[in-house]
């Protein structure tokens, strides 16, 4: 066959578009062929870039916009002063914030309310707060009333009061206290503390204001002692449907050596309600024992505290008796 009789569509495997159509289909394309585009995920990756850079420069324009100011926290203390009544509880959220609201707020506050171990026994409560926050202790309750001043948000919250008939932690220098065990021993009351061995100046009982879950906490000392029950009595509680407490460790002391738990076990009589056995990393921990069949009732109560390894526990109590 010559060449004048080669077929027509045979021609382009010679160059140009058709040979570089069929050098991709037999997979045999040349590296120097140049793509026809750039891949999409280049183009995704510089986007995406540029998002970034946006975002970090605008980042700390918005945050300085967001922060609240001289002006919001004074127009958030004279909104508490002109609606809050006497004694009612002001809760500022997040934690972080508390120092600022207590700059701007502190005339309004005193210790005893900075000391609550909880908000139960107030009808309404108050809180501050920036940036969307809610306090832990109000997060199941909806607001009542709500100001935003600036970037600061004032809320009152109502709900119904539990009624406190008896606070043990208050009445603490009216209590007894005994150690019991090999070394059984009444602790005699020296300058507002039950001294339970002079030989040992950490072992007494009484009023505290402990750093507990880096917070202060208003509780009663009861330092346990190795091999003997600290034993906490008070004579004459009315009773209600509940007993609710509290216990912790000091923050300084749950970090040492000493890592036992403490348990403490609470009687009405010579009746058992309720054994707590306190973790040595757990924080401010609450209990609820009920007491519903004694309510209206008064009985003598007592707390026994102690633990197989005393070093370095440091521990706080406090208990209300409920309506």
């Amino acid at each position: 066959m010559s060449r004048d009789e080669i077929p027509l569509e045979l021609e382009p495997l010679a160059g140009g578009a058709g040979a570089l159509e069929l050098a991709r289909q037999r997979g045999r394309t040349s590296g120097s062929v140049a793509p026809l585009r750039r891949p999409l995920w280049a183009l995704l990756l510089a986007l995406a870039l540029l998002g970034l850079v946006a975002w970090e420069s605008a980042a700390p324009l918005v945050q300085r916009g967001a922060a609240a100011t001289q002006g919001d926290w004074r127009a958030a203390a004279g909104r508490i002063k002109a609606e809050r009544r006497s004694g009612e509880p002001v809760l500022f959220a997040p934690l972080w914030v508390e120092p600022l609201g207590r700059l701007h707020l502190g005339d309004q506050l005193t210790l005893e309310q900075q000391l609550l171990p909880d908000v139960d026994r107030h009808a309404r409560v108050w809180e501050v707060s920036v940036r969307g926050a809610r306090h832990r202790w109000l997060q199941a309750l909806r607001p009542a009333k709500q100001w935003e001043l600036g970037a600061v948000t004032v809320t009152l919250f109502e709900k119904p009061a539990q009624k406190v008939l008896f606070d043990f932690t208050a009445q603490i220098l009216e209590a007894r206290v005994d150690r019991q065990g090999p070394r059984a021993a009444r602790c005699p009351l020296r300058q507002r503390r039950f001294v339970c061995d002079d030989r040992q100046a950490w072992n007494w009982v009484g009023p505290q204001l402990a750093e507990v879950d880096f917070r202060p906490q208003r509780c009663v000392y009861a330092h346990p002692v190795d091999g003997n029950v600290m034993r906490i009595s008070y004579a004459a509680v009315p009773l209600g449907k509940q007993i609710v407490g509290y216990t912790g460790i000091d923050d300084y002391d749950n970090r040492k050596r000493g890592d036992k738990p403490v348990t403490v076990r609470i009687y009405v009589g010579p009746r058992l309600v309720g054994t707590i056995v306190h973790q040595n990393r757990w924080g401010w921990h609450r209990f609820d024992l009920g007491t519903a069949d004694l309510a209206g009732q008064t009985h003598p109560v007592s707390f026994e505290v102690e633990s197989g390894g005393a070093y370095a526990r440091t521990f706080c109590l406090a208990a209300e008796a409920r309506e």
